[in-house]
């Protein structure tokens, strides 16, 4: 078991973790415990992979006592400059619930100032997390 200390990237701090766990943090540090997982390392865009990010399972401690625990993050790699590693992205231990295209699309809307993180766990995360959301396509429908 691996103890890390981590900082949030606003991909994770702002869409992430409010889509999949319907949570808006204060912080973007924390600690992290938990193992590697090669098989998801494996499985990423040949991209990430030429990055150096890494797939890790365990639980997510934020810094105001939010824990998420069963969660899947992706770190960039070690910066010798950095005390904490960048979590770039945060998941589900398992399968993700939705296509990786409702995360960007989340993420755009986001980005452009068309809703807030606080929309996106207060309306989005409960059709998420009830399964109404899989595609782009059901993000609009609902």
């Amino acid at each position: 078991m691996e103890k890390l200390s981590v900082r949030l990237s606003d991909h994770a701090i702002l869409d992430c973790i409010p889509l999949r766990y319907g949570i808006v943090l204060p912080k973007k540090h924390g600690k992290f415990e938990g193992v590697f997982d090669k098989k998801g390392t494996d499985n990423q865009k040949p991209k990430e992979i030429k990055a150096g990010r890494k797939h890790y399972v365990g639980t997510l401690i934020c810094c105001d006592d939010n824990v998420i625990s069963d969660v899947r993050v992706v770190l960039d790699p070690v910066q010798e400059h950095r005390k904490a590693q960048t979590v770039i992205s945060v998941l589900s231990k398992d399968v993700a619930l939705a296509t990786r295209g409702v995360s960007d699309l989340i993420s755009g809307l986001r980005k452009e100032k068309k809703i807030t993180p606080k929309h996106i766990a207060g309306v989005i995360y409960p059709l998420y997390n009830s399964k109404k959301i899989k595609t782009e396509v059901e993000l609009f429908k609902n």
